[in-house]
């Protein structure tokens, strides 16, 4: 095993054959090959990793607000500007794009989210370094309030303050160019942060009224959104379920 650079200190997982790095000199992200070298300048406050060629980039104010957001191809060139609520990521040329988000209760949910991972972060590092004191002895105040956020009632505040921010929300999606290629008239359209989320061959999950159907990169209903869940087409089979039941629909591509 072979280290190929020490200088960085934790990159993200490899996809596409690049990884973001948050260089400490410029104070940004940016990115590195699998040799270690810096193949994308680090201008950005917050970043994503690349799928099917796209990743994205982000710009914050002093507050940490995001206030730009963009789409980079990897040579490092922005190629669309983001203007919608959701981050974008590509799938089968399209990603799913929101509009209508509460910012500032997303907002809020986002502090409660971060007070968890801070207080969970220390904790596990000091447990670490510690074994021999336990945590909630060393730090009896702090270890209270780390109980409080990491309970399920807190869990459920913030699900409900993530409930509020979309409540009116509506989803479409948008092409690489920017063009919205599906109307925004849904309650929640699959985003494509993980390869077998968004659109995956030809269909992708839509959300309308409680009920779940998929539509194709057209945005034509292909199976009726009356189900209370569905998963992912894979292989032309979905499971689905409806009234407490499961069953599996075989989706016949049209001729």
């Amino acid at each position: 095993m072979e280290i190929l650079n020490q200088i960085f200190k934790s990159p993200s997982s490899f996809y596409d054959g690049l990884a973001y790095e948050w260089m400490e000199d410029a104070g940004k992200y940016g990115f590195i090959d699998k040799s270690g070298n810096i193949v994308i300048t680090p201008v950005y406050d917050c970043i994503g990793v690349f799928r099917n060629g796209y990743a994205t980039g982000g710009k914050t104010d002093a507050d940490g607000n995001i206030i730009y957001k963009c789409v980079i191809d990897k040579t490092g060139r922005e190629i669309l500007i983001w203007e919608y609520d959701w981050w974008p990521y590509f799938n089968e040329g399209l990603s799913a794009a929101c509009i209508g988000v509460d910012n500032d209760l997303l907002k809020s949910e986002k502090q409660m989210e971060d007070k968890w991972v801070t207080l969970w972060a220390f904790k596990i590092l000091y447990e670490m370094k510690n074994p021999e004191i336990p945590y909630k002895e060393a730090y009896p105040e702090q270890f209270e309030e780390y109980e409080r956020v990491n309970s399920r009632e807190y869990r459920q505040m913030r699900k409900a303050e993530h409930r509020r921010a979309y409540k009116d929300s509506k989803w479409g999606y948008v092409d690489i160019t920017g063009k919205i290629a599906i109307d925004f008239e849904y309650d929640y359209c699959e985003y494509g942060h993980y390869s077998y989320y968004g659109f995956h061959e030809g269909l992708s999950r839509a959300y309308k009224n409680g009920r779940h159907g998929y539509i194709d990169r057209t945005g034509k209903i292909i199976v009726p959104i009356e189900y209370d869940y569905v998963q992912e087409v894979r292989e032309g089979l979905a499971a689905v379920e409806k009234d407490g039941k499961w069953g599996i629909l075989e989706i016949i591509a049209e001729e």
